[in-house]
């Protein structure tokens, strides 16, 4: 039987630059498939990385400690899908290389019977049009025609100063909206639902934890931000369940 764990926005730092994150999530990817942790599936739901645009190696030496544990667990035969975000963007060259799964839309897998709808969660707030314009863009082929142009580290530069700017934007968005977000989800969970039939979905993007129950047995998580709390969620023919890694607490 499966079981398979999802992560979302860990927003990871070049190697060395945030050691409490790395040696957390190097940890967590670790133990992956062995007796503490079994798993047959890791399903990367976008922002893993605070930046990687494009397939440079440039990409790959300032990451390599964490491609190199996802390479291993590949070769062990652990199934690796990766969903875009927004933070990184026509990475599916490089990864697929690699045996990474890659994808830039929604997929429905089914996981012991269950269909389970996996999400970055670009859309679950139908209000932000100017940022489903730029995702729709910015994924599009004349937009990699322009990334595939530039050299790895110019994007690497440029997006973390972009990054800056619009986490502080994004964080008073959050606290101005603090209080509608589950109602957010929970609509666009439930509208989702009557297109899909799902069993699970599970999403990021928002950076907030939400838990609802669309219909009675069929639930919808947001996976929340690693920033705040790093975690991954389970979900195994027994059950579903949410593990903090935080070692702090």
């Amino acid at each position: 039987m499966a079981v398979a764990w999802f992560v979302s926005d860990c927003h990871l730092l070049a190697q060395g630059e945030d050691d409490r994150r790395q040696k957390l999530f190097l940890g967590f990817l670790r133990q992956l498939g062995t007796a503490k942790r079994p798993a047959t599936h890791l399903f990367l739901l976008g922002d893993i990385f605070d930046m990687w645009v494009g397939s440079s190696l440039y990409f790959y030496r300032i990451y390599s400690c964490y491609v190199d544990v996802l390479a291993e667990l590949y070769a062990r035969g652990i199934h690796i899908v990766y969903l875009e975000g927004n933070h990184d963007i026509h990475v599916a060259d490089f990864w697929r290389k690699r045996g990474v799964e890659v994808s830039q839309n929604d997929r429905c897998w089914m996981i012991n019977g269950k269909k389970v709808y996996i999400t970055h969660g670009d859309f679950i707030n139908a209000a932000e049009t100017g940022y489903h314009k730029y995702i729709r863009f910015v994924r599009s082929p004349l937009a990699k025609k322009i990334i595939d142009f530039f050299p790895g580290y110019f994007w690497f530069y440029l997006g973390r100063l972009l990054s800056k700017r619009s986490r502080r934007s994004s964080m008073q968005k959050y606290l101005e909206n603090r209080q509608m977000l589950p109602q957010i989800f929970q609509a666009y969970a439930k509208e989702l639902y009557q297109k899909e039939k799902y069993d699970f979905l599970i999403s990021g993007h928002i950076h907030v934890w939400l838990r609802t129950e669309v219909t009675p047995g069929v639930w919808a998580f947001n996976l929340g931000s690693w920033l705040d709390e790093p975690g991954a969620f389970c979900l195994k023919e027994s059950g579903f369940y949410w593990e903090s890694l935080d070692d702090s607490k």
